[in-house]
């Protein structure tokens, strides 16, 4: 999923969530990504909580 230019689709480039990963990264974040049967997903976004960036 985060894998760049990678896609499914006939016009996608396959960099949307490979850019999301990078300025999350950049942001000393993290991303994950789990597949829900039938047809979904979850995907989990974590930022560490401090008094300086409050």
């Amino acid at each position: 999923m985060f894998e760049p230019y990678v896609t499914t689709k006939v016009k996608g480039s396959g960099l949307g969530m490979a850019i999301v990963q990078n300025i999350i990264e950049q942001h000393d974040g993290r991303i994950f990504a789990s597949n829900v049967e039938p047809n979904g997903a979850i995907v989990t976004i974590e930022f560490k909580y401090t008094k300086e960036n409050a």
